[in-house]
């Protein structure tokens, strides 16, 4: 079986390749692999089922493989790591594969057990995920310049709508979740949301979000949209996952990363309007220099450090008015050892009094909350004498 399979793929494929280069049609190999991949893995699912030919159904488990390596050849081929997979009919060619493997896997139960074919719903996951947000990417990336938010737009995109559907009760329902519910949700997408957080911090601290012909508009801007997107599906997939899983952290621990990231992204937002509409230089040393940059970080996180505080105090959550009293903290910090370097200068004068009038403030409206167990315990009886 496998020297005969051996046999017709290398011919067919040393064939393929031969006659396309010398037509000048090298492009096309990667679509040609394909074909005759397709073609002969269905044409031996076909022939098992009819003949219950258990072995010739078992050597179809070869295709994802050979999915694989037509990739890794068009990667190679291309003489560039960013292979297109839509580029010489690959926008005919991989969605019919991803069809196919899909068919292929529901017809592989009958030659192997369930947990046998989990790799391969892992990987092939894996492998059409990969090959969507790089045309996703390449497609985005035409709109504006190297390297602008458009491009790094496209690396998450569809990242961010995959994990996003994947929480979905209607496809949670359905073959292949409904079957492989762990293998997806857990196996394979922990990956894909891990990948997904690291490049919320990475575009975040590195991009100053370019996104010509369109102007910058905070909150509006395309990579800042794309981030707020991707940590929403980081929440809602993180809440998806069942309570046994071992990618579900602490909800203390899940709740706090969430927060830290939502400020991460707040204070991108403010450098990036500093340096697109202040003038002030994309270089960490200009950032740091400028006062009208310190001011609207100091304000910014206090307004942060105020809401959490109220939050926490009209929720009874101590762990959020605390986390929001340290965020006031730092902003205090920053104050007497950063703008306070700035002798006389209006922002330093606007950031110590918004700063102050918002202490004040929140010590008003949102002392800190009783400790659980002081909140549940029950009054004390009066003693002898009507004393409380």
């Amino acid at each position: 079986m496998v020297w005969g399979l051996g046999w017709w793929l290398f011919g067919v494929l040393d064939e393929s390749v031969r006659v396309l280069n010398r037509e000048g049609l090298a492009a096309y190999v990667v679509a040609a692999a394909m074909a005759v991949v397709l073609v002969t893995s269905a044409l031996a699912a076909l022939v098992a089922h009819r003949r219950d030919w258990a072995q010739l159904g078992k050597a179809t488990i070869a295709t994802l493989p050979g999915f694989g390596l037509i990739a890794a050849y068009g990667i190679a081929g291309g003489l560039t790591f960013f292979y297109v997979p839509s580029s010489a009919l690959g926008w005919v060619a991989w969605p019919l594969a991803l069809a196919w493997h899909l068919r292929l896997l529901r017809a592989q139960k009958q030659w192997f057990n369930a947990s046998a074919l989990t790799p391969f719903h892992v990987a092939g996951f894996w492998l059409f995920l990969l090959l969507a947000a790089r045309e996703c990417q390449w497609q985005l990336g035409r709109v504006g310049a190297e390297w602008s938010s458009w491009q790094l737009l496209g690396w998450a995109i569809v990242p961010a709508l995959v994990l996003w559907a994947l929480r979905s009760r209607v496809l949670l329902q359905r073959w292949p979740l409904a079957e492989y519910r762990a293998a997806y949700l857990e196996l394979a997408a922990t990956p894909v949301a891990a990948y997904l957080l690291a490049w919320v911090w990475v575009t975040n601290a590195v991009s100053p979000g370019d996104a010509a012909p369109l102007p910058y508009v905070p909150l509006l801007n395309p990579l800042e949209l794309a981030q707020w997107l991707v940590l929403f599906a980081l929440v809602l997939w993180w809440r998806a996952l069942p309570a046994g899983s071992f990618a579900r952290v602490q909800p203390m621990v899940a709740k706090g990363a969430a927060g830290f990231t939502g400020l991460a992204l707040l204070t991108g937002m403010v450098l990036r309007t500093c340096h697109h509409y202040a003038g002030v230089e994309w270089r960490f040393d200009a950032l740091y220099a400028s006062w009208l940059t310190q001011a609207a970080l100091s304000i910014t996180w206090a307004v942060c450090g105020v809401i959490a505080m109220v939050l926490g105090h009209s929720r009874r959550v101590r762990t959020l008015w605390v986390a929001g009293a340290a965020l006031l903290g730092v902003v205090v910090l920053k104050l007497f050892f950063v703008e306070l370097a700035d002798r006389g200068g209006l922002f330093r004068i606007v950031s110590f009094i918004a700063v102050g009038a918002l202490l004040l403030l929140v010590g008003y409206f949102a002392p800190v909350p009783p400790k659980k167990e002081d909140a549940e315990a029950p009054p004390k009886a009066p003693t002898e004498g009507g004393a409380t």
